[in-house]
């Protein structure tokens, strides 16, 4: 008698970002150049502080849309002219559905913390060469409910953590 066994491994978080490695058509380190419909925004973006070599934009005719929910924006940061984070905003309702819908893509739990009133929902994955970090404030009134999920290369994350450290 023979007897076969197999596993089956479900694909980690950080290996299905790894193997992504940009945002819908967009691969990170792709040059701003390459890239058609940028509008500069006017929201200003952490990273625009830490370095001026930043500058973030929305795309003329982006589907805003995820999971087919409602977004409130997509905003493209580039790092010296290269693509390396992507920040989503949601509002309303769909934001806690949707944070559930990303964590559950990349294989990972959704962590709550709970207070007067309002939660906050949280995923965090990681891959050798990206982070995905998303967090949710669920209120009592869901309509309130906010969400930015925030998708960044790793590779340029260090450098301008690097460039930072160099201004001391």
């Amino acid at each position: 008698m023979i007897f076969s066994v197999s596993f089956a491994f479900a694909e980690s978080g950080g290996d299905i970002l790894d193997r992504k490695n940009g945002f819908r058509d967009i691969k990170f380190g792709t040059n701003i150049n390459k890239i058609e419909g940028l509008l500069r925004t006017d929201q200003e973006h952490p990273w625009q502080s830490v370095s001026q070599n930043v500058s973030c934009f929305k795309r003329k005719n982006d589907r805003l849309e995820i999971f087919n929910k409602p977004l409130n924006s997509i905003i493209y940061c580039f790092y010296k002219d290269s693509f390396f984070n992507v920040i989503i905003t949601t509002q309303g309702p769909s934001s806690k559905s949707i944070l559930y819908d990303f964590c559950k893509a990349l294989n990972s739990g959704t962590d709550y913390k709970i207070g007067d009133g309002l939660s906050i929902g949280s995923c965090l994955v990681e891959g050798k060469n990206t982070k995905f970090i998303a967090n949710v404030r669920i209120y009592e009134n869901k309509d309130r409910d906010n969400g930015t999920f925030d998708l960044m290369s790793k590779k340029f994350e260090s450098q301008i953590e690097k460039e930072k450290l160099s201004d001391f």
